[in-house]
């Protein structure tokens, strides 16, 4: 045993907590790594909600470290100064672009247009100098 523990925690039968705290939430706290860190922002509802027996260190709970190092702009190829003049933003190649294409579209609909008139119009009739049938090939029928 380490001593009195508290009701809630023995409820649960542990001696308390021992470990690593993230994004934990108790009692409406939340995330409670931050109430524990120096200076603490203690109101009375916190106060009463938390309390600390025993050593309490921070550390990064076994995570690895952040090694992103700032790269200086001399060694950055990507680096653009802030007076770097940006040339390709061009307004009218984007309205001569859409005028191309429009009228590209355009002729293409025409060509179809075109198209369908030339394959689907009227045929018309036209005469032949061909003897008609004297006879009724089929047997079933009457004769005119």
């Amino acid at each position: 045993e380490t001593g009195v523990i508290d009701p809630e925690i023995q409820r649960y039968n542990t001696p308390g907590f021992s470990g690593c705290l993230s994004g934990v939430r108790f009692n409406n706290v939340a995330p409670l790594k931050t109430h524990f860190r120096a200076p603490r922002p203690m109101t009375a509802e916190l106060a009463e909600a938390l309390r600390v027996q025993g050593e309490l260190s921070e550390s990064n709970c076994g995570a690895m470290p952040r090694l992103v190092a700032e790269v200086p702009p001399e060694l950055d190829p990507w680096y653009l100064p802030p007076d770097f003049p940006y040339y390709h933003d061009e307004g009218w190649v984007a309205i001569l672009l859409g005028f191309l294409v429009a009228f590209l579209l355009l002729g293409l609909v025409g060509m179809l247009v075109l198209f369908y008139l030339q394959n689907h119009r009227y045929k018309g009739s036209y005469h032949t100098n061909e003897p008609k049938a004297t006879h009724d090939y089929h047997p079933g029928s009457k004769p005119p």
